[in-house]
């Protein structure tokens, strides 16, 4: 049964006439450099530098944090890199969770050839966190990253096991390289069985428009998927880093998926 709901982020500007209207929401935070820091800059003494390489040949930044079997790849937005989930990694990591976090294709650190292939990319960051002991793997993407976590999970319907959407971008929109169907969120659609948290603000622009969502999630066959709706118009990962009740959808979600 898919669940609808509209919460808010606390403080901030109040969007007027809205479905969430009378919620006041706080702005988000300045944009992090696209240039990634050092890994223990970024991450902290703790993370692992875990060099990929796509099935294609491209070279893939990334880094891992914390061990176990409750694995979390994390796919960055694409006017970001792998730091911009620097606190939540850390985080999720002092949690118990084994946390892998890298640059999509001419991202950050990592290599710029061939097709935009970032389903590739998370692929081989699935492999590469499972192979260091992960058993159960769930995708956390933001904007572009949204959509590549959708379609990947289509693509590996046994090796992911749920799927976080923050500010998913349009249907149509190819992560895939041609011949490696389904390339789109909307192709991915009937294939994607695993749970899904599907979350964006209601007046962000860059993300997939609100009939447009409510309808993918409707017609997603997993059985368990929730919708939830928040007011304002922030964007990616800064729907975590504003706080309120974003991360405490995330945090049960990942509860109830990687017990």
């Amino acid at each position: 049964m898919l669940r609808v709901v509209c919460v808010a982020l606390l403080i901030g500007v109040t969007s007027a006439g809205s479905a969430c209207a009378g919620i006041r929401v706080e702005p988000p935070p300045p944009a992090v450099s696209r240039a990634p820091a050092p890994m223990g800059l970024c991450f902290g003494a703790g993370a692992v530098d875990t060099p990929l390489t796509a099935a294609d040949g491209v070279p893939i930044a990334a880094a891992r944090l914390g061990t176990g079997p409750r694995g979390i790849v994390l796919i960055n937005e694409e006017d970001g890199n792998m730091c911009r989930w620097a606190r939540y990694a850390a985080g999720w990591a002092a949690a118990g969770y084994h946390v892998l976090a890298f640059d999509l294709r001419c991202h950050g650190r990592s290599g710029c050839v061939g097709s935009r292939d970032y389903v590739a990319d998370t692929s081989a960051a699935v492999a590469a966190l499972r192979a260091a002991g992960a058993t159960r793997v769930v995708l956390v993407g933001a904007s572009v990253g949204a959509a590549v976590a959708v379609v990947t999970a289509a693509h590996l319907p046994r090796l992911v096991h749920g799927v976080v959407s923050l500010s998913a971008r349009g249907l149509t929109t190819r992560v895939a390289s041609a011949g490696h169907e389904p390339r789109t969120p909307l192709a991915a659609r009937s294939l994607l069985r695993v749970p899904l948290l599907f979350m964006y603000a209601e007046h962000d622009r860059l993300a997939m428009p609100a009939r447009e969502a409510a309808e993918f999630v409707n017609e997603v066959p997993s059985p368990d998927k929730r919708l939830v709706v928040f007011p304002g118009t922030v964007h990616g990962t800064h729907m975590l880093l504003t706080g309120g009740e974003v991360p405490v959808h995330v945090d049960a979600f990942l509860t109830d998926v990687l017990p």
